[in-house]
């Protein structure tokens, strides 16, 4: 599912922006963990440091400062089953939208639950 690569890359470029091990993150909750963030700094931080531009898988392996195949082994466990070659060569992958919607969201049910 692309929402959640999108999801995993963006807890990858939250933690590298912050000097953490991108490695140990999989999931937006792993990078407020890691990073010790409220929903709140996790957004800002989102807004910070996550390109806002649609990303291609290349862009973001470089983004990252990993070559492609290491990057696609931590966001995509069954690769094969999922994306084709042509597909990876011409998805677009909006991180920083996917993010602060995913945070925003769990923000609205945090108030709800008060």
């Amino acid at each position: 599912n692309i929402r959640v690569v999108e999801c995993r890359l963006a807890a990858v470029l939250l933690a590298k922006s912050s000097g953490a091990a991108w490695s140990d993150v999989l999931t937006l909750g792993d990078a407020l963990k890691l990073l010790k963030l409220t929903l709140a700094q996790g957004y800002r931080a989102v807004e910070e440091n996550v390109p806002s531009l649609p990303l291609s898988f290349a862009a973001a392996a470089a983004a990252v400062g990993v070559d492609l195949d290491t990057l696609l082994g931590h966001l995509i466990k069954d690769r094969r089953s999922l994306f084709s070659a042509a597909t990876l060569e011409s998805l677009k992958l909006e991180p920083h939208k996917r993010a602060l919607h995913v945070y925003s969201e769990a923000a609205r049910v945090e108030e709800f639950r008060a």
